[in-house]
């Protein structure tokens, strides 16, 4: 029994070995949460500071809005009614005005549209409008509602794929510097295929020896 005991101990700290080691590598790459490239619809809130504020702000944007994300762009199309009492339209990412496009001006259903670029489509958006009967700008933000987020028209965009090795060329005008983090990045990534197949190896050769141990242990 206390071969068994000892077999056990031994098996459980080398499974705890290899859960050690497999949780290492996925946090590696745990960082593939972006959104897809594609074109999304999702509706919005508005912000201001006084109850009249919000209610206005309400009525001025259109409560759903869309927004193309790329791999190197996000751009989100945003709209905005009553257009007949109303002009020159801003948008502020972050806190800094940024240029827009005005892709939509429709006096009739007295809609306007402008494209702008963000750094994320959880942008953080103030709308500034001119209105006229009042005769002085109106501020309010424009909260995307993520949870309402639905994929429309999805993107694909060309793979880049990453090369795995340089070429001499690329060693000859590279910097001593740069040849060296490609040394160091390489001797990390084996160092880790490494680690792992000796935890298997280390796994499957524990398993092998205690059923060799169980076989004999029975026969007595």
């Amino acid at each position: 029994m206390k071969i068994l005991d000892k077999f056990k101990n031994i098996l459980v700290a080398v499974m705890a070995l290899g859960v050690f080691f497999t949780l290492g590598n996925k946090t590696t790459f745990a960082t593939e949460n972006d959104i897809a490239s594609g074109i999304y619809e999702l509706e919005n809130d508005v912000y201001h500071e006084s109850e009249t504020g919000m209610a206005m702000s309400r009525s001025y944007l259109v409560p759903i809005m869309s927004v193309e994300v790329r791999r190197d762009s996000t751009v989100y199309t945003i709209s905005f009614s009553g257009s007949e009492y109303m002009e020159n339209y801003r948008i502020k990412i972050n806190g800094e005005e940024v240029p827009v496009e005005v892709i939509e001006d429709n006096n009739e259903e007295g809609i306007v549209s402008l494209k702008v670029e963000v750094d994320k489509v959880d942008a953080d958006m103030d709308a500034i409008i001119y209105v006229a009967p009042m005769e002085r700008d109106v501020e309010f933000k424009v909260i995307p509602k993520m949870d309402t987020l639905t994929l429309v028209e999805p993107i694909e965009e060309e793979v880049i794929e990453e090369e795995n090795s340089l070429d001499s060329s690329e060693f000859i005008g590279a910097e001593s510097g740069e040849v060296e983090a490609v040394s160091r990045a390489t001797t990390v990534s084996t160092g880790k295929i490494i680690a792992t197949l000796g935890v298997a190896i280390a796994i499957l050769v524990v398993l092998i020896g205690g059923i060799v141990i169980l076989i004999k242990f029975k026969k007595r």
